[in-house]
């Protein structure tokens, strides 16, 4: 696994032998260093063998444990074990939020050779794009904010962007938009993606670029994996009603 997304987990989960195929349950409070979807009332992470639960709420956690503890982590998110686990979070006044696959950079990455010219744009610049583009930038000035983008022009037209915001202590995350879509831009999208992760990459190695989506969205999913990205895990999340 990716050494970030691995020190991440450790930060979130506060345990570095989390990934020995064991399913272990943290009893602890989230806070701003934490991924985003780890800053839950319940935050639930399949990676590999290995099924991770962290939550604030003791009395859940004790629950969650003692009918999960063996289960199988590579089969948790089987439809019938969801219905499960929400009723199980129903007797504590809370319902699943989102789930969804994580990705990151594959151990074969490297940067694609791309017939298109990107275009860097400058942090001041960031907000000129409020209203234009709904997935590349956060917006937020709070203490993980926008650090990085990319875009592809066509003449003056802007045809794609991607930007990174800070995710969490050791993470950023993609998120990637792309405004026309003629056959001449074919991929333009999976090669704007990997030359901004190899930009972020070789200046900030000690941060990894992580690209969520939904499991149904299919195509998301192949532009990352064309971008020369890998699953890494799933998770889930839950609050209150």
């Amino acid at each position: 696994m990716d050494q970030n997304i691995a020190k991440q987990l450790e930060n979130d989960f506060g345990n570095k032998n989390l990934l020995d195929g064991k399913n272990h349950f943290i009893l602890n409070d989230y806070d701003n260093s934490f991924l985003s979807y780890n800053r839950h009332a319940l935050a639930i992470n399949c990676v590999g063998k290995s099924l991770l639960v962290r939550s604030s709420d003791k009395n859940l956690l004790e629950e969650l444990e003692k009918e999960y503890s063996d289960y199988p982590a590579e089969w948790f998110m089987e439809t019938p074990n969801l219905i499960k686990l929400q009723n199980i979070l129903n007797n504590h006044n809370m319902t699943l939020k989102n789930m969804g696959p994580l990705m990151g950079p594959s151990r074969t990455f490297k940067k694609i050779d791309s017939p298109y010219e990107f275009t860097r744009i400058k942090e001041e610049d960031f907000s000129k794009f409020k209203g234009v583009t709904k997935h590349a930038f956060s917006f937020d000035n709070g203490i993980w904010k926008d650090r990085l983008a990319l875009a592809y022009y066509d003449n003056e037209e802007l045809i794609a962007i991607a930007g990174a915001n800070q995710n969490s202590k050791y993470l950023w995350e993609i998120g990637v938009e792309k405004f026309d879509k003629p056959p001449r831009y074919k991929n333009v999208t999976s090669h704007l993606v990997n030359n901004l992760v190899n930009i972020a990459r070789e200046e900030n190695p000690e941060i990894t670029v992580i690209y969520s989506t939904q499991f149904s969205h299919v195509k998301s999913m192949n532009v990352a994996m064309r971008a020369g990205y890998d699953f890494a895990f799933s998770f889930l999340v839950g609050d209150k009603k």
